[in-house]
């Protein structure tokens, strides 16, 4: 018996290259948040303005993110290493950048706790970061 064509579509995306590496780079980005919203807790518990530790807290996760994305779920990078990194550089610095305006904005304008701006920033920035390494830095 033949499936319907939208449950046919739909089973095609799911086991998917993109929706793999979407899975995979969602995984990788649970754990970088953990360590990054807990590096961010212990910088600011530590007496640091909490927008300076979200940059520190968000640098650190993001060397180590990178690595292991690149072996993990982009393996195949058409880019040179020093390319890559770059680019993800260059990628990255945007998404700190709205880290920190949806940090401020969550929780100096709406009086939300920083640990909770700071997943709901997360939240925003995943899907930029995914979707434009996954069109630009690493298209086919």
């Amino acid at each position: 018996m033949a499936l319907p064509a939208p449950l046919k579509k739909f089973l095609g995306f799911v086991f998917s290259e993109a929706f793999t590496q979407f899975f995979k780079y969602c995984v990788l980005g649970l754990c970088s948040f953990v360590l990054d919203a807990s590096l961010l807790y212990a910088l600011t518990e530590f007496g640091l303005y909490y927008i300076l530790s979200a940059v520190v807290s968000f640098c650190v996760t993001l060397l180590i993110h990178f690595v292991i994305a690149r072996r993990w779920i982009f393996p195949k990078s058409p880019q040179t290493f020093a390319a890559e990194l770059a680019y993800y550089f260059g990628i990255s610095m945007v998404g700190l950048g709205l880290t920190v305006i949806c940090m401020y904005v969550f929780t100096e304008m709406a009086g939300i706790y920083y640990i909770l701006s700071k997943f709901l920033a997360a939240v925003i920035v995943l899907f930029w970061n995914f979707f434009v390494r996954k069109l630009w830095l690493y298209k086919k």
